[in-house]
């Protein structure tokens, strides 16, 4: 049996490496909206750490929400959050700067299903996810008034693990759930399980 390389990463000022199998102490695979140049020892948040805040109830805490997955709409300065409601359903949060300002909960915002954290992404203006026991959830279009689409497709089996989708070369966007890859095609309805 082959034994796997083993690295440590002791400065990130390297940047991203070429080569996911390259050996370097200060490369690596990938990081999104952190600072690796002033303090070559540390990576910093480009955020502040400020608590984060909602807007609509007197609670100024976003905790309550549970927001595990974030989405940076390309099509506008807003930050998505996917969380959940009280009673576990998907609950989608925005801000309208990432950098500034509060978190608000659009009143289109709320799926019908249990939230499945893992799985939240842009594809074609719209934000991707899971939620229930099969279902495929969009949100969108995030550069206007977004609005969900509790189930856009559903899968054929139980839900009990995601990944985070992606957009392949091919320009159709790829999800995942319990190793199995769904495909949705350009024009966005569809959507093919078992892809």
């Amino acid at each position: 049996m082959a034994k796997p390389l083993e690295f440590k990463v002791t400065q990130f000022n390297g940047g991203i490496a070429d080569s996911p199998r390259k050996s370097s102490a200060s490369e690596f695979g990938i990081t999104k909206h952190f600072d690796i140049f002033t303090d070559p020892f540390k990576l910093i948040p480009y955020r502040s750490l400020e608590a984060d805040t909602e807007t609509v109830t007197s609670a100024t805490d976003l905790k309550q929400y549970l927001v595990r997955d974030f989405v940076y709409a390309s099509a506008s300065t807003k930050l998505y959050g996917l969380g959940q409601t009280g009673a576990g359903l998907t609950k989608i949060l925005q801000k309208a700067d990432a950098t500034t300002g509060l978190w608000t909960k659009p009143a289109t915002s709320e799926g019908n299903g249990a939230v499945k954290n893992g799985c939240f992404f842009e594809y074609k203006d719209y934000a991707w996810g899971f939620q229930g026991t099969n279902q495929i959830f969009k949100w969108g279009l995030l550069s206007g008034t977004p609005s969900i689409t509790n189930s856009v497709a559903t899968v054929a089996s139980t839900i009990t693990s995601v990944a985070n989708g992606i957009i392949a070369g091919d320009g159709n966007g790829y999800m995942a759930y319990n190793n199995v890859v769904v495909r949705i095609a350009t024009d966005t309805t569809t959507i093919t399980d078992s892809a």
